[in-house]
């Protein structure tokens, strides 16, 4: 009896081998049958970019002089600026080109306004520039790759000092320098 479960076991051994054989097998020529890629005309292949900027920063005439000129955090989408709005009126106003220097398209999936939060009277704005208008940012904003048309808008970005709002106790405090900060935040399209 012994001689037989040790045979058996031995056929189940060979047949556990051979199927596992027989699947990497299959497998082998499968991937021998499909490995070759047919192109009927041209195709180029090339590396795929990801790269969003802030270009081209030019303050509005009229604007008060800031204290810290927007720049570009990093290698981010964030701009940072400090200004002082001393009194009702006063503004600091730029423009500045979204590029999207990349090979893929860019869909806007967020952006913030930051800083001036604890003043009331501060109205921080961004437009987008669509010929000589002043439109929303739209939330379906879609940069295309570069060298496309739409691979590049401009904003408008505006903090003011608004009158109606200022409280009776900021009229005559002296404000110091505020911090500010405009952020976008793109995904692939």
């Amino acid at each position: 009896m012994e001689k037989k479960e040790k045979k058996k076991n031995k056929n189940n051994v060979l047949l556990i081998i051979g199927l596992v054989l027989l699947i990497v097998v299959i497998g082998v020529g499968y991937a021998s049958l499909y490995e070759n890629l047919e192109i009927n005309g041209t195709a180029n292949i090339g590396k795929s970019t990801w790269s969003i900027t802030f270009d081209n920063i030019q303050p509005v005439t009229g604007s008060v002089t800031p204290s810290t000129p927007p720049y570009v955090m990093g290698e981010t989408t964030t701009l940072s600026y400090t200004v002082a709005l001393n009194k009702p009126g006063d503004f600091y106003e730029f423009r500045v080109d979204v590029v999207n220097e990349g090979s893929l398209s860019a869909a806007l999936t967020s952006q913030t306004l930051t800083g001036g939060e604890s003043y009331n009277f501060i109205i921080h704005d961004v437009k987008m520039v669509s010929g000589s208008n002043l439109i929303a940012v739209p939330s379906d904003l879609v940069l295309a790759p570069h060298g496309e048309t739409g691979d590049t808008i401009t904003l408008d970005v505006k903090v003011e000092y608004d009158r109606e709002n200022a409280s009776a106790e900021y009229l005559s405090a002296t404000i110091p320098p505020i911090n500010l900060q405009y952020a976008m935040n793109f995904e692939q399209a």
